[in-house]
């Protein structure tokens, strides 16, 4: 029996220092959630596809940035052009 192989168009880019997620976006590229952790003031979301990252170091608590991160993953068509 033959398995079939799940192939994208699009390669997974390499994984940066720190990273805490990966998001799949909708439009096949990537939003990447970077810190140090749950209670670090240093994370931050960037997706990989359109550019947009989060924007707010004042709620950088990684239960915050999470939802942000998601939800931009959900709405963005963006496709990778590396």
């Amino acid at each position: 029996m033959r398995t079939a192989l799940r192939t994208s168009a699009f390669t997974e880019p390499d994984r940066p220092k720190g990273l805490l997620i990966r998001f799949a976006t909708t439009g096949g590229s990537y939003v990447d959630v970077t810190g140090s952790g749950e209670n670090a003031h240093d994370n931050r979301w960037s997706c990989h596809g359109c550019g947009d990252s989060s924007r707010a170091p004042e709620v950088s608590y990684l239960f915050r940035i999470r939802p942000d991160a998601n939800d931009h993953a959900t709405a963005c068509r963006a496709i990778p052009l590396k």
